[in-house]
């Protein structure tokens, strides 16, 4: 088991390493951190009963991101940023299993920015997060493990950014596409398909940026060429 953890985690950091030997030109590389804010929305069906029935559940929690990523520039006004992320995520639960759930997640998020002005920054992407740890009371009461979540969620994002300076204010939500969690453990007749909503608000940190650097060798050799 603990090799077939290894390879996953080798294989997300290769296809990290290959996205970005993306032939365009580097625009920046940021550290990010952001508080977030975790829910999951839930259509619990009872299969056992003659009329089946649907109950929405909705959870959440307060939790962190922090993560790296790079910033290619494809057009005058159009980005491409490839991130590795990390998420600790926290859920309370409504249930009478038990009162809160921890899952952490590394993952790769794809994003298209456009710009607009000096500073604004809107963007769309796609995350794609393993996930490296489950934690629950709920859980520990039913007898179950973290087999009974995917192991993976998919999600499409929508956000913006501001910046100012080296710095970047951003603001992005990540709606999960694919159910989490399929099953309890102790009722199995019982079907969730639970599926992630993430909201986070955060700063950036541009510790390089060619975009800046390039303005200011510009700005010295107009000045050398002024002083000939």
């Amino acid at each position: 088991m603990a090799g077939t953890n290894n390879i996953k985690y080798c294989l997300i950091l290769i296809l990290f390493k290959l996205s970005f030997s993306v032939d365009a030109q580097v625009e920046s590389v940021k550290l990010h951190v952001s508080p977030n804010y975790f829910w999951l929305e839930s259509k619990v069906q009872e299969s056992i009963s003659i009329d089946p029935q649907e109950v929405k559940f909705e959870n959440g929690d307060k939790g962190i991101d922090i993560g790296y990523g790079i910033t290619y520039k494809l057009m005058s006004r159009l980005a491409l940023t490839t991130e590795l992320n990390f998420s600790n995520r926290l859920r309370k639960q409504y249930d009478p299993f038990g009162t809160q759930q921890t899952v952490k997640y590394v993952g790769i998020h794809q994003k298209s920015y456009f710009k607009i002005g000096k500073n604004l920054k809107p963007y769309i992407g796609v995350g794609a997060n393993y996930l490296i740890l489950k934690r629950s009371s709920a859980d520990i009461d039913v007898n179950s493990t973290k087999n009974f979540y995917s192991s993976y969620d998919i999600s499409t994002i929508v956000g913006l950014a501001f910046q100012i300076s080296f710095f970047e204010v951003f603001v992005d939500f990540h709606y999960g596409i694919n159910p989490q969690r399929t099953a309890f453990a102790s009722t199995p007749d019982v079907r969730v398909n639970s599926k992630s909503r993430l909201l986070r608000l955060g700063l950036s940190y541009v510790i390089e940026d060619k975009v800046e650097e390039e303005k200011s060798k510009n700005k010295k050799r107009k000045s050398k060429k002024r002083r000939r």
